[in-house]
């Protein structure tokens, strides 16, 4: 068997516990029901980036997430830039519009 858990699951991220006890108790839901192979895709936040895609350095990257799904047999496949049909988009971009207005966006174009 299979599941995919596309954009999910949703929860709090930050939360590494909560995290945590999730995937424990997803292991065992997952062997009682005879899954072969799980794949997920959340939505997360790994860095913030400018608009040009270069990291901002107040923030750092989130690695503690991605050492936390390996730790539970998860494999990270990098942060590819292609896409693929089997999963959905690897990045989502969301531009930040506090103290911007239509004229200084149109301008920035």
């Amino acid at each position: 068997m299979f599941y995919y858990s596309n954009r999910g699951p949703v929860m709090d991220y930050n939360d590494l516990g909560l995290v945590d006890f999730y995937l424990r108790e997803l292991d065992t839901y997952l062997q009682q029901n005879n899954c072969l192979y799980v794949k997920m895709d959340p939505y997360w936040i790994y860095n913030v980036y400018d608009k040009d895609i270069n990291p901002l350095p107040e923030y750092n990257e989130n690695d503690a997430l991605v050492n936390l799904f390996k730790s539970h047999g998860y494999t990270h496949h990098g942060f590819t830039t292609k896409y693929d049909t089997s999963s959905q988009v690897r990045w989502i971009g969301v531009l930040n519009l506090e103290n911007e207005t239509p004229a200084s966006l149109k301008k920035a174009i």
